[in-house]
């Protein structure tokens, strides 16, 4: 519990008033099961690198960030429409956080991530690689 709380405020703090990247929505994009790669961005600049389980799809899939060294971040709100990915999740002390994310031509996924609290950051997400 003490890991998840520090990458809800770590997440928090990262995600102070960042300028959206924000890409044109595509057509129906699959979201494909596996660990994604990406990066969250805060308003200064920072960003670090972070994995995204997806499982399942539809009704059924599951999303899970994982910040090294910091542990684990289910998102609790997951769902999906032509060309958007919308996660959210919920940050110890009572702050949400929604995001809002586009689908790229590459297949990647982008897009703001705003608090209850009004602080912002970015979200990306790479789909995983064949090979």
């Amino acid at each position: 519990m003490v890991r998840i709380a520090r990458i809800g405020l770590a997440l928090v703090a990262l995600t102070i008033l960042a300028a959206p990247t924000v890409t044109a929505p595509l057509a129906a994009q699959e979201i494909v099961a596996g660990t994604w790669t990406g990066s969250l961005a805060g308003p200064d600049g920072q960003s670090f690198p972070i994995e995204i389980v997806v499982a399942g799809e539809g009704d059924e899939m599951s999303v899970t960030m994982v910040a090294p060294g910091q542990g684990e971040m289910p998102f609790t709100r997951v769902s999906q429409s032509e060309g958007q990915l919308n996660l959210g999740f919920d940050v110890p002390g009572g702050v949400t956080v929604d995001c809002e994310l586009m689908a790229a031509e590459d297949g990647s996924y982008e897009g703001d991530c705003v608090g209850s609290d009004g602080q912002s950051g970015v979200l990306k997400m790479i789909p995983p690689q064949d090979g």
